[in-house]
This record gives structure tokens, C-alpha cells and sequence, in this order.
């Protein structure tokens, strides 16, 4: 695993992370796009890359998005006291961070849902996605509570900035499965086509 519970990841570090598993991603399909004729296994290659770099896109919109919305925390906090121009730009930046997560949530539902997903990969990949989601609800749920009276101790700022850790790492390990069960999809996509192959081989001999 590229992301061990111990890990004090920061937002900036995960991002620059994702900026190269992307630059990775795009060289392996502009290969394969280069090429002048595609075996089979190949145009399945190009189409699981694509799809990954989708998701990796995903994912990095959801960690800018963390990083902007730590940021603007940080700034906000550092008085001690939250005027309603503040509140405002700091919903602002939920709903942001919401927006993000819709279109996380519609490629995992796609992802969860394959038939061809390995069933052990499939529970990591629910336990996963369930504590990015429960880290999601915390922060937004945290940050409107401690808000809500106009006023941030230095205990909130810390728990703020725990929660902030937690969810970035959270985000990490959902996507490292979330490019496992991809992988698993697509391996195990290719052996049903080529037990069909070899079946209609059998069928022709």
C-alpha cells in the first residue's frame, strides 16, 4: 500500500502524488493512441487507462478543492472570531467540496456494481469508500458546529486540523482501491472474453 495509517499526509502532498500517477497515465494511452492497429488486450488496456485517468482527474479535483477549503480555514481561524462574510465563503467551500464527491460517488457506484469486480476486492472497496464518506459528513458537520457561535478555540482549530489529515488520507486509500477494483474489472473482463474465444474456436474445430 502507498499510504500507511501512520502517514501524516498533508492536502499538498497528496495532490502533488496524484499530479504524477496522472503524467504516468496519460504517456501509457498516448502510446497506445499512437499505435496504428490495437490488438484486442490493447484497445481493453486503452479503455481501462482512460477510464482510470478519469478517476485520478476526480479524485485530484476533490483534493485541490481540500487543500483551497484548508487553506481558507486556516486564514478564517487564525483570529478567533468568524464574521458572516466568513460563514459565507466557508459553505462556499462546502458546497464545493460536495459538488467534487457527487462525481466520486457516481464512478464508485459504477465501479461497486460491476459484475466482473473480484468479491474480496468489492468489501475493501465499500469499507473504503464508507470512512472517505464518514470523514466527508465529519469535517462539513465539524466546521458548522464550531462556526455556529462566531467563535474558534485553539482546541477546535486542532480537531479541525486532525479531521483535515484524516480526510485526506481517507481520500488516498479510497483511491488506491478504487484503481484496484478498475484493475480487477479489466483482468477479469479480459479472461471472460478470452474464455469465450477459446470457445468459439472449440465451437469452429
Amino acid at each position: 500500500s502507498h499510504f500507511q495509517d501512520s502517514d501524516k499526509k498533508d492536502t499538498k502532498e497528496t495532490v502533488d502524488e496524484y499530479n504524477t500517477s496522472i503524467d504516468e497515465t496519460k504517456a501509457r494511452i498516448d502510446e497506445l493512441k499512437s499505435k496504428q492497429q490495437l490488438s484486442n488486450f490493447e484497445k481493453d488496456e486503452l479503455e481501462y487507462l482512460e477510464q482510470k485517468l478519469e478517476l485520478e482527474n476526480q479524485i485530484n479535483d476533490v483534493t485541490s478543492q481540500l487543500n483551497s477549503f484548508e487553506e481558507v480555514v486556516n486564514t478564517t481561524f487564525k483570529d478567533g472570531v468568524i464574521s458572516e462574510a466568513e460563514k459565507s465563503l466557508l459553505n462556499e467551500k462546502i458546497a464545493n467540496i460536495d459538488k467534487e464527491k457527487l462525481d466520486i460517488d457516481i464512478r464508485y457506484n459504477s465501479v461497486v456494481n460491476d459484475e466482473n469486480l473480484s468479491e474480496n476486492v468489492k468489501q475493501t472497496l465499500l469499507e473504503k469508500y464508507n470512512n472517505y464518506c464518514n470523514k466527508h459528513n465529519e469535517l462539513k458537520t465539524k466546521i458548522n458546529d464550531v462556526i455556529s457561535d462566531s467563535f474558534v478555540n485553539e482546541a477546535e482549530k486542532n480537531e479541525i486540523d486532525l479531521i483535515f489529515k484524516q480526510y485526506s488520507n481517507a481520500l488516498a486509500y479510497f483511491s488506491e482501491i478504487m484503481g484496484k477494483a478498475m484493475e480487477s474489472i479489466s483482468t477479469n473482463s479480459a479472461a471472460v472474453e478470452l474464455a469465450k474465444a477459446k470457445a468459439e474456436i472449440q465451437l469452429e474445430i
